[in-house]
């Protein structure tokens, strides 16, 4: 079996959030109103936090067919999987942007629960789309190669 290794930086998780959300108010029709009730502040931080726990939990529960182990710590989550031999390290970058994208889109899914509602279930079912991504891609077997002739 193959093990890789995937850490997601939660500092980096949550700006990319604030950006996120931020973007959003500000590219929506209603932008002067919409801005300052979806993009996230300081105070949001606390509630954000929670929505990255959640999003972790939910992260280990998807993939705990192929995870060895997990280290969550404040700075962020480790994560060790165990693939086939046949799985195509080309891959994990690949991988890992979902995982990271998919925790984001997750976690604005949930925060657009209390200021957008509107959206919060585009960006939901986006995060599910980028985890089954992410999990197609894990199953992913390379095609064997016979030996080159001498």
């Amino acid at each position: 079996m193959k093990k890789i290794e995937i850490k997601i930086n939660k500092t980096e998780i949550l700006e990319k959030v604030s950006l996120s959300s931020a973007y959003l108010g500000y590219k929506a029709e209603n932008a002067e109103t919409l801005y300052d009730r979806i993009s996230t502040i300081e105070a949001d931080k606390p509630l954000l936090g929670e929505f990255w726990t959640e999003m972790c939990g939910i992260m280990t529960e998807k993939f705990r067919e192929f995870i060895v182990n997990v280290e969550k710590e404040e700075t962020g989550m480790n994560l060790t999987l165990e693939l086939s031999n046949a799985y195509d390290d080309a891959l994990t970058p690949s991988v890992k942007d979902n995982l990271v994208a998919a925790i984001v889109t997750g976690i604005c899914g949930r925060w657009f629960r209390f200021t957008f509602p509107e959206k919060s279930e585009e960006w939901l079912n986006e995060s599910g789309e980028l985890i089954g991504s992410a999990m197609k891609k894990l199953c992913y077997r390379k095609k064997p190669v016979r030996g080159g002739k001498g």
